[in-house]
């Protein structure tokens, strides 16, 4: 597994609304690892119960296959599936283009909407370093994943990527509110014959909660809304590619002045094939801008 980060050196100007030091990009990321264990304890599950699967298709089907498929029609047929991955491979992604957002600080309420640049970035990937394409860019607000089978058989690879600010409440306790609208681009793809594959992605709102020293206390906010789940055994999905302008994401969640806070907006996928015999094939990719994160606390 892998993470990255940095902290943005020209910050955000509603830092001053926070009161005290910003945590250290170290810090930050040191939050993020129960994140990535719990990714990959879940990946790991998802990819035995895709092995069980596949066992009992092999045990159903491979006598029936045997009888009513020759040698050539199979040899077309996984070639038809093919196809699907050489389209996703020459997909070019991109995100909608977005007006450049402003700060902002609200009067009444205690709030503010933060557009890049963000103080940090993270990516990860599981296996390390795998198939796996990831990237943020807390300076533009962009991040994404592309994660790819190839036509590999025992393949299962998940990742995930980031952008956060950081926020710490001037007040005893409070009500956190914290949106964004995130633009996207996804493509995605999975087909088996007689096999078993997979494909997901998601987005959402993740909040870590540090301590005075910057010990990581947990996640207020663990937030994955499902873009697309999908399985193939005996058959193709075809080609998914869709555009979404501004994909609404909003939480809400308890703070108190003896924590301080990293918002993040995240999102992850994976893809996963397992081939016994016959054919087996999955992708998911997505790339995300995110204009603005937007915080109100009362």
């Amino acid at each position: 597994m892998s993470q990255e980060s940095r902290p943005n050196c020209e910050g955000t100007k509603v830092h001053s609304l926070c009161g005290g030091t910003i945590l250290s990009s170290d810090i930050a990321l040191r939050g993020m690892i129960n994140l990535e264990k719990e990714m990959a304890k879940k990946a790991a599950k998802d990819w035995e119960r895709q092995h069980e699967v596949t066992r009992y298709l092999n045990n159903a089907y491979a006598p029936l296959r045997n009888v009513l498929c020759d040698p050539e029609h199979l040899s077309e047929m996984e070639q038809g599936h093919r196809s699907h991955q050489d389209r996703f491979r020459s997909h070019k992604m991109h995100s909608p283009v977005r007006p450049k957002e402003q700060t902002r600080i609200f009067l009444g309420s205690l709030g503010a909407r933060v557009p890049p640049p963000y103080d940090y970035e993270w990516t990860y990937r599981d296996p390390d370093p795998g198939d796996v394409g990831v990237g943020a860019n807390g300076t533009t607000g962009e991040l994404g994943f592309n994660i790819d089978s190839f036509g590999q058989d025992d393949y299962n690879s998940s990742g995930g990527t980031a952008v956060g600010i950081y926020f710490r409440p001037v007040t005893e306790t409070g009500r956190l509110a914290i949106w964004s609208d995130p633009s996207f681009f996804e493509s995605w793809y999975d087909y088996a014959y007689f096999s078993s594959s997979h494909s997901d992605g998601f987005i959402g709102l993740y909040v870590g909660s540090y301590d005075d020293n910057g010990q990581f206390t947990g996640a207020v906010v663990n937030q994955q809304q499902t873009l697309w789940n999908d399985d193939s055994h005996l058959g193709s999905s075809g080609n998914h590619e869709d555009t979404n302008s501004g994909y609404s994401l909003s939480a809400n969640c308890w703070v108190d002045s003896g924590h301080q806070y990293i918002i993040w907006v995240w999102a992850g996928g994976r893809a996963a094939a397992d081939q016994v015999f016959g054919g087996a094939s999955a992708g998911s990719a997505l790339t995300v801008t995110v204009p603005s994160i937007t915080w109100e606390l009362t």
